[in-house]
């Protein structure tokens, strides 16, 4: 008996931040909508700027990673139609919107083409008490998931 209170208090100190920030998601009123995700259009040479909502203001910081991905618009190095990036869109603490941007690229051609935004994990600031440190955020039903995971931008 002894041996099996050692471990289960182990294990408490040991993914007890996991199970409080767990226990919070569970506990709160409402379940969250989905985060809007934008499909947009900008002209060549432009950046092209996707604008993100929340549903909800929350008290702890939220993120998404995001990477481009090429459609028929192409970042790699002989003759790119937009600037390859990845990074996060970062909504602070209380905020409900945030935005990141992506260097379209002018060549000869007119063309009508494509690029995506990606997004994926999750992740929270702020929502485990006394941490400062980004956690992934499991998919639970209360924070925000992706309406759309893929954003298009059309190049004109």
């Amino acid at each position: 008996m002894k041996l099996l209170i050692c471990r289960i208090a182990g294990a408490l100190a040991r993914y007890g931040g996991v199970i409080a920030a767990l226990v919070a998601a569970l506990a709160w009123p409402a379940a969250a909508q989905e985060l809007q995700a934008p499909n947009i259009e900008v002209k060549e040479g432009e950046v092209a700027v996707f604008e993100f909502t929340l549903p909800n203001r929350y008290d702890f910081a939220i993120r998404y990673a995001y990477r481009t991905r090429d459609g028929s618009a192409k970042s790699g190095p002989d003759n790119p139609d937009y600037e390859a990036k990845r990074g996060h869109v970062v909504f602070p603490t209380g905020s409900r919107t945030a935005q990141t941007r992506v260097q379209t690229l002018s060549d000869r051609v007119v063309e009508h083409e494509y690029f995506d935004l990606v997004l994926s994990d999750l992740q929270t600031r702020g929502l485990v008490p006394g941490s400062n440190a980004w956690t992934s955020a499991l998919r639970v039903k209360y924070l925000p998931g992706v309406a759309q995971d893929i954003c298009h931008a059309a190049i004109a």
